[in-house]
């Protein structure tokens, strides 16, 4: 009976650990999906400039204006940033466009933007984790971002989601 039991508490831990994986993939493919979309409004307005449709520094300001537009989830936002170390657009603060983020440090003195830039010149898109406050709290919580290269301009796309938010989603599934 007992060897049934730890049979049992095996494949329930086992079913656990594969639901938790399944959640955050789910969540990681969608936020991969959206940061392509956004991509794709960025280099859509490049291929126009590129072809003589719109000047330049239109379609950049287009750019930045359709991609501050987007919202997904609970309000959850897009950024650009570029390969300089310079905020692009930050719809949630706006004071950041122009600023040199070059210095900015997650909640373990990483530098958020630095490192996100490195990936993105190693592998053109990747996922970053780091720690970072929720809005409204100023507890660092940990977070996943993806971030893509737009090598035309520089440019590189980003939004990410809370992980606490994926395990509220995952303990509401195996409840």
């Amino acid at each position: 009976m007992a060897a049934a039991f730890f049979g049992m508490c095996l494949i329930f831990v086992g079913a656990l650990d594969m639901l938790n994986g399944e959640v955050l993939s789910g969540r990681k493919t969608k936020v991969k999906d959206l940061v392509d979309s956004a991509a794709g409004i960025i280099a859509a307005y490049e291929a126009d400039a590129k072809a003589g449709r719109l000047p330049e520094v239109d379609a950049k300001a287009a750019a930045r204006r359709d991609v501050a537009a987007l919202r997904y989830g609970d309000n959850d936002y897009f950024w650009i940033h570029d390969l300089g170390g310079h905020m692009v657009m930050h719809p949630i603060k706006p004071d950041l466009d122009g600023a040199s983020v070059g210095d900015m440090k997650d909640a373990n003195g990483q530098p958020l933007f630095v490192r996100m830039n490195e990936l993105v010149k190693a592998r053109g898109a990747d996922f970053h984790y780091y720690d970072w406050p929720k809005p409204g709290s100023p507890k660092p919580v940990r977070k996943v971002s993806y971030v893509k290269l737009n090598p035309g301009w520089g440019w590189v796309v980003g939004t990410g989601i809370y992980l606490d938010d994926v395990d509220a989603a995952f303990w509401s599934s195996a409840l």
